[in-house]
Formats: structure tokens, C-alpha cells, sequence
């Protein structure tokens, strides 16, 4: 119980800027209007996490890059007897 699997992934791009670290879970939100995509990525991952007991953050730091967290609750497996 409290344990969780984390997978961190770190990259070295352009970073994103305080300002905007509070809204790139929100849908359809992009940093910028030259990126390509529908600004849903993040939020269709934040909700798969919440579904999964788990929690998704990201650090930045603009010109340095990013670190997306991710934390998945450890499950017991449980098997199901055989009485019959």
C-alpha cells in the first residue's frame, strides 16, 4: 500500500514557460500556434492517469526542457479460487 511505479521522461527542448505549466492539461491548449497537434495529448493522459489512481506533473524550465512524472499505484494481483 503507497506504493507506486514512476517513470520519469526528461527531455532537452525549449522548455515551457511558468505561465503556461498551469494550463497544459487543459484541452486543446498549445504553448504556441506553430506546433502541430490539437492540444489534447496531455489532457487525454492526465484523465487516463486519474482513471488509474495514478498522477501525471510535469517541471520546466523555458530554454532548458521539460520532465513529464508519471506515478502509477503498484496493484496486488488477487486470484479468483477454484472451489467448486
Amino acid at each position: 500500500e503507497g506504493r507506486y511505479a514512476v517513470i520519469e521522461i526528461e527531455d532537452t527542448g525549449g522548455g515551457i514557460a511558468a505561465e503556461n505549466l498551469t494550463n497544459i492539461f487543459q484541452p486543446f491548449f498549445r504553448v504556441t500556434s506553430h506546433v502541430q497537434g490539437t492540444g489534447l495529448g496531455l489532457s487525454i493522459a492526465r484523465e487516463i492517469m486519474n482513471l488509474h489512481g495514478g498522477e501525471i506533473t510535469v517541471h520546466s524550465t523555458l530554454g532548458q526542457g521539460s520532465i513529464l512524472t508519471l506515478q502509477l499505484p503498484l496493484v496486488t494481483r488477487v486470484t479468483a479460487s477454484t472451489e467448486a
